[in-house]
């Protein structure tokens, strides 16, 4: 009988042993999530106050206020050497295996798509002692003629006698009717200017995609001589987006980056912060007077932080990386960033095929755009999706399917054009002469409103002129 007492003291002691284990496990936990709310607590306890081991993989363009429930990212084993995001470890955009991940579009992660109020892009202590750029650059491409040849239902070819097989015309007919979001789709061939598209002028939430434009911006103000690698910016709380993408939000408020690492960052691992703080010094306003000399209307409505886009926009932009790539080492080694930069949808879609590119993701959209090298001939493509939340598995299905017929179009005009077609380029002979007329950094808002889009209706929940929650890259 003794034995048996003892045996029982034993098993209790060891189940008190655990039930105070079990509370203390808890009460940490609630002071980390405690902790995590505390963001602009102050600059020397940000690493603590932000609980970077439980960052969502989020694309964020709302303030620290928008709180998404996402799963755990991470920071470590950032792979650069491959197209192919690292399998091993996940990615500072994407879910780990704990959560539902935006990569099995059947999956019904935590809606985190929710308005949130944009936090300042602009330092109200700036005492605007940094040098203004006020420099211009001619674009390099020559202008897009867009010299209709044909349409059926929606998609069109403009500057080309060739013509899609019934077939594919048929596949593609029902890819697009199957979809009931926004989408803008538009491929151009790098060989004569062919140009298929498909609503080429309805405006999607840009989300991360938006980093390709603005890196190009970036770069060809360095060209001119308004910026240097070596300028110098610093992370303010401002720039800090809750829930957000990159490394830069792991450093205390204060720190100050090389123009050149907030670059590394923004394009190969799509970092949020370094996204802001590059937007904040070289000025949307200033960006946009580039959009508008690549035949674009404004894409970042004041007071935002990210914007909308067409195909077309989208299309013209990655156009004029390619010519740029082709004329200057910069643009070379701006192209090898986007050749090595993660979240490679289209590769991913097509891994037949090389591609450089940059992609983005939210609530709202599912993008990707770049430079696809197909059978020695080159294009460039925009598939941009609407979304409606993160739960929606539609986009994603929508975007792959629509590149994979993108690629059976290639193999169709590859063959046209080895078959002996005979597509002129249809290069405008003013090419060249627009330039970018760049004369102020700041940001204070002009008079002019955001761009109506083709279909008001379908774009009015991508209008982000408060700023929304980029949700998953």
């Amino acid at each position: 009988m003794a034995y048996f007492k003892r045996c029982a003291a034993v098993l209790l002691c060891v189940a008190l042993y655990l039930s105070a284990v079990s509370c203390t496990s808890v009460e940490n936990g609630d002071e980390s999530s405690a902790a995590d709310t505390s963001v602009f607590s102050s600059s020397a306890d940000n690493a603590s106050s932000v609980d970077t081991s439980s960052s969502s993989s989020a694309d964020t363009d709302g303030s620290s206020a928008a709180s998404l429930d996402e799963s755990s990212i991470s920071d470590e084993s950032v792979d650069f050497s491959s197209n192919a995001p690292s399998e091993d470890a996940p990615s500072s955009e994407e879910p780990s295996a704990e959560e539902p991940s935006s990569e099995d579009p059947t999956s019904s992660g935590p809606d985190s798509s929710a308005e949130s109020t944009e936090a300042p892009v602009d330092d109200p202590e700036d005492s605007s002692t940094e040098e203004v750029i006020t420099g211009d650059f001619d674009l390099v491409g020559p202008n897009l003629k867009l010299d209709r040849a044909w349409s059926n239902g929606g998609m069109e070819l403009y500057n080309t006698d060739f013509r899609l097989s019934d077939a594919l015309v048929q596949k593609f007919a029902s890819r697009f009717a199957s979809f009931s979001h926004a989408q803008s789709v538009v491929l151009i061939s790098m060989d004569t200017d062919m140009v298929f598209c498909y609503s080429k002028d309805t405006k999607i939430a840009t989300a991360s995609s938006i980093k390709g434009p603005m890196a190009l911006f970036t770069y060809r103000c360095i060209d001119n001589g308004d910026l240097s690698w070596d300028t110098v910016l610093t992370y303010k709380p401002y720039h800090f987006q809750k829930d957000s993408t990159g490394l830069v939000q792991n450093s205390p408020f204060g720190t100050e980056f090389t123009l050149k690492t907030l670059m590394d960052y923004m394009v190969r691992i799509s970092d949020n912060q370094a996204y802001l703080m590059i937007k904040e010094r070289v000025g949307a306003e200033n960006f946009e007077k580039m959009i508008a000399a690549l035949g674009g209307t404004r894409v970042i409505p004041q007071g935002s932080n990210w914007g909308n886009i067409t195909g077309l926009e989208m299309a013209r932009v990655w156009r004029e990386i390619y010519y740029y790539s082709k004329s200057c080492d910069s643009g070379a080694e701006l192209l090898d960033r986007f050749m090595h930069a993660q979240y490679n949808y289209i590769w991913r879609a097509i891994p037949q095929y090389e591609a450089a590119h940059k992609s983005g993701w939210s609530g709202k959209a599912f993008n990707d755009a770049g430079i696809v090298y197909a059978d020695g001939h080159e294009y460039v493509i925009a598939v941009l999706m609407g979304r409606d939340g993160v739960k929606d598995s539609s986009s994603q299905f929508q975007f792959n399917f629509v590149t994979q017929l993108l690629a059976e179009l290639m193999v169709e005009y590859n063959a046209y054009l080895d078959g002996g077609g005979t597509d002129a380029p249809a290069f405008d002979e003013s090419a060249g002469e627009e330039s970018v007329q760049v004369e102020s950094s700041s940001e204070d808002p002009e008079n002019s409103t955001a761009p109506e889009s083709a279909d008001s209706a379908d774009i009015a929940e991508s209008n982000e002129s408060t700023g929304s929650a980029e949700s998953l890259e």
